[in-house]
């Protein structure tokens, strides 16, 4: 091996996120402090490739500083990512972020292996141990099961973790060029949830986010969201905002004295209804509630509370759509 003349692929070099000018700078001083790298260079067994260490060896080679190399076993490239992102997992100076995207791009990495689309099959995960869904659903619930579980322990982490992770990642690629910049800078600092929440604002309403937040009107992106200087939302859906909903199949009172409850339409005398009839009349009340929240949005003006109610009852209909779905599927089998 000619240590000298080690690969840099730009594919490869370009995987992580790029580090900025200043942080190069600060690389730079404390290699210059340490008197060179103690750290190995990674590189590909066999092809010479640099798989960890890129910006150190481009400033060894530009001081004229002696380095180690350590070789790594990769099959291929995807390979070789998969090795990175689970070397950066375990970087105890990464940052939040940075630990999230590796493990979601893991577990996407172990279910395209498994001939799994990434991110397709959560659904059918959460369905399955609900105990929905037949064999072949459960085959492939057990197939990302086994992907979770080995990156989970490749990782260190419980699978909970991953899972985490990759609605993490999910909601991060939504946001604004602006926004996830900042982010991976460092320059930004965003909980979990408020990335999860933001991600449900178009990207007009995130730049006008920011652009609050920017200007010193509240002390961070979640305070903005909600529209409070506190962090508190409005107040949820409550008995005295259903009263000009006429629409609303409230009939009586619920499990919580502010939360009224819909009363299905009785069943006919003599004629008990199916499985595939219950979950349609679910459907359409979800259907009714998504409706009265439109209408409540639109009196009540709380954006914030309406996003997250919103959002938590597309996931349900979702869930509902994947069910019956599957129902049929197993009905015409």
């Amino acid at each position: 091996m000619d240590i000298a003349n080690l690969i840099v692929l730009p594919e490869l070099e370009d995987y992580l996120e790029v580090p900025t000018a200043e942080q190069d700078a600060e690389l730079e001083q404390f290699l210059a402090e340490s008197n060179g790298p103690y750290d190995s260079i990674k590189v590909w067994k066999g092809r010479d490739i640099i798989i960890d260490g890129m910006r150190r060896y481009k400033i060894c080679q530009r001081r004229g500083w002696a380095f180690s190399v350590t070789e790594i076993e990769c099959d291929d490239i995807d390979d070789a990512k998969y090795w990175m992102d689970r070397f950066q997992s375990k970087r105890r100076n990464n940052t939040p972020h940075a630990n999230k995207m590796a493990l979601a791009r893991m577990l996407a990495h172990k279910e395209r292996k498994a001939g799994l689309t990434p991110g397709a099959d959560a659904r059918a995960d959460a369905d399955v141990r609900k105990g929905f869904g037949g064999s072949a659903r459960r085959g492939t619930v057990s197939k990302r099961r086994e992907a979770l579980d080995e990156v989970a322990a490749d990782a260190g982490v419980s699978d909970k973790s991953v899972r985490r992770a990759e609605k993490y990642a999910k909601a991060f690629e939504l946001l604004i060029t602006a926004i996830k910049n900042r982010i991976v800078a460092g320059e930004l600092k965003l909980s979990e949830p408020d990335t999860i929440e933001l991600a449900t604002y178009s990207h007009e309403e995130q730049a006008g986010i920011l652009a609050q937040f920017d200007a010193g009107e509240f002390s961070s992106i979640g305070e903005a969201m909600n529209g409070t200087d506190d962090g508190a939302g409005g107040e949820l859906v409550g008995e005295d905002a259903y009263e000009s909903l006429d629409d609303c199949p409230v009939v009586e009172e619920g499990p919580s004295p502010n939360l009224p409850r819909y009363n299905p339409p009785p069943k006919k005398p003599g004629k008990p209804t199916s499985a595939a009839e219950d979950l349609l009349e679910v459907q359409k009340a979800l259907g009714r509630l998504l409706h009265c929240l439109d209408i409540w949005h639109s009196s009540s003006g709380d954006t914030a509370n309406y996003k997250l109610l919103k959002n938590q009852f597309l996931e349900g209909a979702e869930t509902l759509d994947e069910l019956a779905r599957t129902r049929r599927a197993v009905g015409a089998a």
